[in-house]
């Protein structure tokens, strides 16, 4: 088996960790292969290659999935606080946003 054919595992991580700045939930699928990468390329060295591969597109899941859980969190406090609709309400111009998270239940700071 060819050093340069067993890259496969590295390239995944990679490309998922650059989709996940589109689509965050790719971050974990980049995480899980990245780790499955550099752990193949330190244990069988003259049959896997490509470990730097696999360590950015760990690097790149990683902070796309801190970016993800700070504005989660962010998100959940402005809604405990009742700011989330004013929000809402300022960032949406044609108002459709807004009635769309009235319909949900969500409420406007008071």
């Amino acid at each position: 088996m060819s050093v340069m054919n067993d890259q496969k595992m590295s390239w995944t991580a990679l490309l998922m960790g650059v989709l996940s700045f589109i689509f965050a939930p790719f971050a974990l699928i980049g995480v899980v292969t990245g780790h499955m990468a550099r752990s193949r390329v330190e244990n069988f060295p003259h049959q896997y290659a490509g470990g730097g591969k696999a360590l950015l597109g760990l690097l790149l899941s990683y902070f796309v999935l801190a970016v993800f859980v700070i504005l989660l969190s962010l998100l959940i406090m402005m809604y405990n606080d009742g700011q989330l609709m004013s929000f809402l309400k300022n960032l949406d111009e044609s108002g459709q946003l807004f009635d769309f998270a009235k319909s949900l239940g969500l409420r406007e700071k008071e």
